[in-house]
């Protein structure tokens, strides 16, 4: 990243009809934003492009035509490069959030926010009182799944790397935890008093999709919304001919593309009406971007956000 990304300064945009001047206050440094900037993301803008997968700010100023009003906290649409101070797009792309919804989850809740929302209201359909297992239980994602199954009663086994993460998932009510280490029959068993698991929600692949999977229920489902180990998931033969498990895949933007800007706005705003936990290492400014790719490279340090209005202190 440091050979093709540059630090410049532009002109502020003239408003055309129908458009507002958005205030950038927090973007995440995201997965999909290394993806983009390598080249390897699916969906990629002709370059040069701004990087920013998502992020939140404040409408500062309006052009006419417009609805929102000034001060209104929103949420961008996805990649629309929210690594800026100032972004002009119009009113009508934009999700507004609660007054009441903290800057760290309404910089999230655009991207793993709604991706935990829809795994577990749209995917699973999971009922209060069934269990699903998933990983990485830490990460943001993992972290929103935890706290959205514990407000629909839906109960979650966490599974951690690190066995000093275990009090944080404890924290935010996870009903169970285990180390990839302890991952078996067996143990997870013990976790959940003998219950059957449908779902695991993976965001790992490799070896440990298959160890996921035999924690399933004869017939249960594998959903791989990630590949942190940049590792191919795979199922054994005999968990698919003799248990009946199934593997499927889970793109936000593919599970949306039909979507009403109404539609996506009311989610959105539910989301933001929660009162969520959501971990934050740190807050750098736009100068520091160098300095914010690296920790977010080094695993274990949490979500780093970009948040060009401030000095970095870190």
């Amino acid at each position: 990243p440091e050979e093709v990304l540059t630090l410049e300064s532009r002109a502020r945009p003239q408003l055309a009809e129908g458009e507002v001047l958005v205030q950038i206050l927090a973007s995440p440094v995201h997965p999909v934003d290394r993806l983009m900037i390598h080249g390897l993301y699916p969906l990629i803008p002709d370059p040069p492009f701004v990087p920013g997968a998502e992020g939140m700010g404040e409408v500062v100023d309006c052009g006419p035509g417009t609805d929102l009003e000034m001060g209104t906290r929103v949420v961008l649409p996805m990649r629309e490069g929210a690594w800026r101070t100032h972004l002009a797009i119009r009113a009508d792309r934009l999700s507004p959030v609660s007054p009441t919804c903290s800057l760290e989850q309404a910089a999230t809740v655009r991207v793993n926010g709604l991706t935990a929302w829809l795994l577990l209201k749209e995917i699973s359909r999971l009922e209060p009182g069934e269990w699903f297992i998933h990983s990485p239980a830490t990460g943001n994602l993992g972290q929103y799944l935890v706290q959205l199954a514990r407000l629909r009663g839906v109960r979650s086994l966490s599974i951690v790397r690190d066995v000093t993460r275990i009090d944080r998932i404890e924290q935010l009510g996870g009903d169970a935890v285990l180390t990839e280490s302890e991952l078996s029959r067996e143990r997870v068993s013990e976790a959940t008093s003998g219950a059957d698991i449908g779902w695991a929600f993976d965001g790992v692949g490799g070896d440990l999709t298959t160890h996921l999977a035999k924690a399933l229920a004869p017939g249960g489902t594998v959903v791989c919304y990630g590949a942190m180990s940049q590792e191919a998931s795979h199922l054994r033969v005999d968990q698919t001919i003799f248990r009946g498990i199934k593997m499927q895949g889970f793109w936000l933007s593919h599970h949306i593309r039909d979507w009403p800007q109404s539609v996506l706005d009311e989610h959105i705003m539910e989301l933001s009406e929660l009162d969520l936990d959501i971990e934050v290492s740190a807050r750098l400014s736009l100068s520091d971007w160098r300095r914010a790719l690296l920790r977010d490279s080094r695993a274990g340090l949490g979500k780093i956000l970009l948040c060009p209005d401030i000095d970095s202190k870190q």
